[in-house]
């Protein structure tokens, strides 16, 4: 039986102060909840197994041992100060992100096991599902699943708006064949998302590709991918060091169905060629 969670995490600020933040919960871990099924057209669904592997609605004693509201538990990304105060609890679900400093002070939450603050959650092949309400003007809004290695692991965008409140995109990085980071962009993804609550979904295959769905339609390409397969962590995120924004994105639930066993099996039979599979450590 794994010990229980930290009731509280302290962090040491920029601005020399130190901000301890109250973990909800007992460290349990609440049970996926049954019968929830992802937003998917039935031939993605038929590959899928019936029962989430990690369903998180975001309840006052449901966060707090699956997440952890730092990066490495350090409170700064790639120069961005991170708050991990920045958020409020959803009354019957959910968790608002929001930003401080005219939105150049941001929030994450992360389930990387790695992280050191939380035992966290990782998945290989599967459906990233995330209900969510992303405002106008927000700070780079970010909904993604990442590798432990940076872009051998790849990263899934699953939604990302990074040009302006009215384009919203869906991403992949990983390595291209010159062993460079190779970013694959949707563009802009047609349709009035802002302030909507959507589910948005990334589907990551053992055939070596990656795809979207919002709303259970297929959005975006299909992406050829070289990550091998790398265990990916879950990632929320709000902040912009550079141009600023609003918060207040909502993620109502976060859910995670994994990718059938005979599914994978079959997958590996047809496509030998394909390297995308996890086999050694980076």
């Amino acid at each position: 039986m794994s010990e229980p969670f930290a009731k509280s995490v302290s962090y040491d600020m920029s601005d020399g102060s130190i901000v301890t933040v109250p973990l909800a919960g007992d460290g349990g871990e609440t049970p996926p909840v049954a019968g929830h099924a992802p937003s998917v057209p039935d031939n993605i669904a038929a590959m899928l197994e019936t029962d989430p592997a990690f369903d998180d609605q975001f309840t006052a004693t449901d966060w707090g041992g699956k997440w952890a509201p730092t990066w490495f538990t350090g409170n700064n990304f790639n120069g961005m100060p991170l708050d991990p105060n920045n958020y409020e609890m959803v009354p019957g679900g959910g968790i608002k992100l929001n930003v401080s400093n005219g939105g150049r002070t941001g929030f994450f939450m992360v389930t990387n096991p790695n992280n050191g603050d939380c035992r966290g959650f990782e998945f290989r092949y599967g459906y990233d599902e995330i209900d969510a309400v992303i405002p106008n003007n927000a700070a780079w809004p970010s909904c993604w699943n990442n590798g432990q290695v940076w872009p051998d692991g790849g990263e899934h965008d699953v939604v990302e708006v990074i040009y302006s409140a009215n384009e919203f995109s869906m991403n992949y990085h990983d390595k291209g064949a010159n062993g460079q980071p190779r970013s694959q962009n949707s563009g802009p993804i047609a349709g009035n998302w802002i302030g909507q609550r959507v589910k948005y979904g990334g589907l990551r295959l053992p055939d070596g590709t990656a795809q979207g769905f919002w709303n259970g339609q297929k959005v975006g390409p299909t992406y050829q991918v070289n990550d091998r397969g790398a265990p990916h962590y879950l990632l929320q995120t709000i902040g912009d060091k550079d141009r600023g924004g609003a918060g207040g994105m909502i993620v109502y639930r976060r859910t995670v169905w994994l990718v059938k066993a005979a599914v994978i099996a079959e997958m590996r039979e047809l496509e030998p060629e394909v390297t995308n599979y996890y086999d050694e450590d980076f």
